[in-house]
């Protein structure tokens, strides 16, 4: 994320709700043992695929 968007706009990232994630953040997704979830979004983000 870091790399492909830069430091400032993953940190904003990963403390946002993101909608692929039922808008909770992808910390918390994480704290649950979501990471394949978390990875998808992360796909997402990074390739531009629509957060509808």
């Amino acid at each position: 994320m870091a790399a492909a968007e830069g430091h400032q706009v993953a940190r904003q990232w990963f403390i946002g709700g993101n909608p692929h994630l039922h808008d909770e953040t992808p910390i918390t997704a994480i704290r649950e043992d979501r990471h394949e979830e978390v990875v998808d979004a992360v796909a997402s983000f990074i390739g531009g695929v629509g957060d509808e």
